[in-house]
């Protein structure tokens, strides 16, 4: 029994020690035919003659964890002075965020 209990109160600390729940940038995913992984945004933009800066930015949150603010905060980061992230894409992406902070957000800069 008390076995038990230390394994239990071991499995508990080791995930309370490896869950962040706070929103952190990913990679924005660029899936091509097949579901198979293309360039990244930032070359996708250079080949296009654009400025790898105005490259999409993608952020993985949970959505009990926290609030729309705290996941554009994190997008914004990423933007130029003067500009302000604005969302163009949401929904579970398991392959660019993990199991405990499903969700993500893509955004792009835009000025004022």
């Amino acid at each position: 029994m008390i076995r038990i209990r230390y394994g239990v109160v071991l499995a508990a600390m080791t995930l309370a020690a490896c869950s962040n729940f706070a929103p952190y940038e990913t990679a924005t995913p660029n899936i091509g035919p097949g579901f198979q992984p293309r360039a990244t945004a930032q070359e996708l933009v250079t080949a296009a003659g654009g400025n790898p800066a105005d490259a999409p930015v993608s952020v993985c949150y949970s959505r009990l964890a926290s609030t729309p603010q705290q996941v554009a905060a994190v997008a914004a980061s990423d933007c130029r002075k003067g500009e302000t992230a604005v969302l163009v894409d949401q929904g579970v992406d398991l392959t660019a965020c993990t199991v405990l902070v499903p969700m993500r957000a893509t955004f792009r800069c835009a000025a004022h």
